[in-house]
């Protein structure tokens, strides 16, 4: 019924509602303009339409070269060579600039956009005045409008800038707090970047309805649900947890597995009872089902038991391949869910020294992914084999979630965790170390022609 409900509204919302951005030449900032002949939102129904524009907001919120740069896949020789050039780049962690000549890069250029919406939508709101009868609804606007915000500035940051550390000073993002698209603009510092997405978030939070209606809309479960994210990428256990245990107190909904049809060619659903919010990445073709095939690594961690290994997998003439997606389809779904939630109480209890409280909130998640009768876990109070199966159970749940690329950055600092990744093209061994600085990416090169700001450096 939920499902219905969201494709029923979504149907309503005109795509090229109000404000249009066109692709065109790089003359501006995000190589984007206001389609001047569209009709300037201007009432609070204008807003709203606006932060419903499902395939801007949602459909394509989430960058994938992340994804790309990830150990969950491989490709053989031949499947490689029928892939553009930038996700070669992007698949072998090269040293080049992953957009080529493409000054139309999608990965940066679509969670900016995003952000422009949101500002539009901040920025008007400030030049009307509710109706009593319209505050609530006007509220609740500016706080999808913020969190909107938050959820593009952190996408990019999980990307093209180093890994959050507060004991260095290092360059952030380009922080996009207007409409305008004429001014040039300088990188944030990182920490600058990060006190801006938590201001967004905990400014949404009292503005936001508790739990959403519909999934493709922010609520303040899927703010505190970030909140959780980021503090965790930040290694503030204390606040991740705090901001997990929030949200699960409005939503503590997971997915029985043994109630779904894992024979299917896609078992979930979109928008169902365990997803806060609901986003995809960014779709390229080198995710193909016939191309792209599952690390053996990670399949292998699949016990017999775990019903995700025949919900998230399925043999495609050969080719071991995904097909788990909370989205429905060939799309990676990347929105917040439930189940992120329960492994990151885990992952901070025990990092907290609360083993025992760890160990319950981790075997409640796991019933709803094993055999029914069939979990147990080790009863010893020994805080690193508790950690490891926490972690483990992350590498498993996220799989293709677009989450591995931030979490083998903050893991890669501590040494037990680190990984070297490596890939196999004909004869050619490709490697990329823990820690490197090839765990950022470089921002386009027209932004930093365009904006002369410092480049981040890949040797």
């Amino acid at each position: 019924m939920i499902m219905k409900k969201n494709r029923m509204i979504l149907k309503t919302v005109p795509w090229a509602i109000m404000v249009c951005f066109i692709f065109s030449s790089c003359e501006k900032y995000l190589d984007i303009k206001p389609d001047k002949k569209m009709i300037v939102p201007k009432t609070l129904n204008d807003f709203k339409a606006l932060l419903d524009e499902y395939p801007v907001m949602n459909q394509e919120s989430t960058p994938s070269i992340g994804e790309i740069g990830s150990d969950d896949y491989f490709l053989i020789e031949d499947d490689f060579g029928k892939v553009p050039v930038r996700d070669q780049i992007v698949h072998l962690w090269a040293k080049e600039n992953f957009e080529v000549t493409d000054n139309r890069v999608s990965d940066w250029f679509l969670p900016y956009q995003l952000i422009n919406y949101s500002n539009i939508v901040l920025e008007g709101l400030d030049k009307i005045s509710a109706s009593k009868a319209e505050q609530e609804e006007w509220n609740y606007v500016e706080g999808r409008a913020l969190f909107f915000r938050a959820w593009g500035h952190y996408q990019l940051s999980q990307l093209f800038c180093a890994d959050y550390d507060v004991s260095k000073e290092m360059l952030g993002i380009p922080l996009r707090l207007t409409s305008d698209i004429e001014g040039k603009v300088k990188r944030a510092t990182l920490e600058q970047t990060y006190d801006q997405i938590l201001n967004d978030l905990n400014q949404s939070i009292p503005l936001l309805e508790t739990k959403a209606i519909l999934s493709s809309r922010p609520s303040k479960a899927a703010s505190y649900a970030l909140l959780a994210r980021i503090y965790l990428q930040m290694n503030e256990y204390n606040k991740a947890l705090e901001s997990s245990t929030t949200a699960l107190k409005i939503n503590s909904s997971l997915i029985n597995y043994n109630e779904v049809n894992t024979t299917l060619s896609y078992p979930f659903t979109p928008f169902n009872e365990e997803v806060l919010f609901h986003s995809t990445m960014v779709y390229k073709g080198i995710f193909a089902s016939g191309r792209m095939q599952v690390d053996s690594e990670l399949f292998d961690l699949y016990e017999h038991e775990d019903l995700r290994k025949s919900a998230f997998f399925w043999n495609n003439k050969g080719k071991l391949t995904f097909k788990g997606s909370y989205d429905g389809g060939v799309r990676f779904f990347s929105g917040l869910t439930t189940a992120e939630l329960y492994l990151i109480s885990a992952e901070c209890h025990v990092r907290l020294g609360n083993v025992e409280d760890s160990r319950n909130i981790l075997l409640s998640f796991l019933k709803n992914r094993y055999k029914d009768g069939v979990v147990t876990l080790d009863e010893s109070n020994e805080k690193e084999s508790l950690l490891h199966r926490v972690l483990s159970e992350r590498r498993k749940e996220f799989a293709f979630r677009g989450v591995r690329w931030s979490d083998l950055r903050r893991l890669n600092k501590h040494v037990d965790y680190q990984k070297i990744l490596t890939r196999k093209i004909g004869n050619e061994v490709f490697t990329l170390l823990p820690n490197s600085n090839r765990y950022t990416y470089q921002i386009p090169n027209f932004v930093i022609d365009l904006n002369q700001m410092e480049q981040n450096n890949r040797d």
